[in-house]
Parts: structure tokens; sequence; C-alpha cells
């Protein structure tokens, strides 16, 4: 039998089979904490293997009950792609629809949502493999409002490049409404 070694992922090493009992180092616990928090866009950034991935299912399953969360994850090259990836989330199947319908029917289930008070939470894993055109996309949904509230709160993972990417919208957004959550990796430390 093979033993875990201390650069094991802590994904692998201490995942359990239910999101509430994962692992959480220090940083993740923060992350954890401050992910909790509403904010139009929160960004989850740090090196391979320091519990991104595991951080975001925890999340999502924490707040499942609360609000609607769509998950998406990278590699993604388009506008459809990525759109269809979260009607797929949601149980809507994107059948052959061209991008723009793809975003209306988005739009009227995310309505619906709204009109039940319910929270949108999209998702985004690996977003380092997203190409320009999903990356646009996901700042089209996350400047979309309703009834002058924002429809979509935004959660990316990846290494600390997506946080720069975002720099330009993080200008256009308050203060509160954008959470930038640095990870780091796993140490024999946190073990």
């Amino acid at each position: 039998m093979e033993t875990a070694t201390p650069s094991a992922s802590p994904a692998v090493v201490f995942a359990r089979p239910t999101a509430d009992q994962i692992w959480l180092g220090p940083a993740q616990e923060a992350a954890l904490s401050q992910l909790s928090r509403p904010a139009r866009l929160q960004l989850l950034v740090g090196p391979p293997s320091c519990g991104k991935t595991t951080l975001l299912q925890g999340h999502a399953a924490r707040l499942a009950k609360d609000c609607l969360v769509l998950h998406a994850r990278g590699p993604k090259d388009s506008s459809a792609a990525l759109l269809g990836s979260l009607l797929l989330s949601a149980d809507l199947a994107p059948w052959e629809l061209s991008a723009v319908e793809q975003r209306n029917l988005l739009t009227v289930f995310v309505q619906q949502r709204h009109s039940q008070n319910r929270r949108v939470l999209l998702l985004v894993d690996d977003a380092q493999n997203f190409e320009p055109p999903p990356l646009e996309e996901l700042e089209r949904l996350l400047a979309f409002k309703i009834d002058k509230k924002p429809a979509f709160e935004l959660v990316m993972a990846g290494p600390a490049a997506i946080a720069r990417h975002w720099q330009q919208a993080r200008a256009r957004l308050s203060a509160g409404d954008v959470l930038v959550h640095d990870l780091v990796a796993a140490s024999q430390d946190h073990f």
C-alpha cells in the first residue's frame, strides 16, 4: 500500500465522501469563511494542488439549498460552450442553440429564480483554461442586472494570473463587490 507524500494534493489526501467533511487548512478555512459572504466577483487563486477545486465543491454543497449554483469548468473556447455548460448545470439542455439563444434561455431561467428570491451563483473552475470569448461572456453575465440588482455572483478559481485578467472588471465594481482569496500550496506543516 502506497502512502501519500507531502506534495500530494489535499483534495486527494484528505477528501471525504461528503462536502461537509473536506480537509481545510488555515488558508482554506479563511477562504471558505470569506466565500460565504455574498459578493459579485470572488476569485479563488493559488498554485496547483492547494485545494481550490475541493473548496469550490464544498462551497457549492453548502449553498445548494439557499441559492442556485451553476458550474462551468475549463477549458472552454467559445461563449456557446460556456453557456451550454451553465445550462446543463441548470438541468436545461442547450440542444443546438446559438450563443444568443442560450444566453436568452439562461436569462429567462435566472429571472424566474430571482422572482423566487434565489441567489444565482456561477462557479468557474480552471478559469486559466478559458479562451477570451467565454471570459467576455462571463463579464457580460457579471454586468447583467435584474431590477437594478446584479443577476449573478461569480466565483472563479485558478492561478494568480486570473486575478490580473479581472483587474478591469474589478475596477468597475465597488470594493465590497470583489473578494480575492489567495491559497497557498499544502505543505507538511498543514498536514
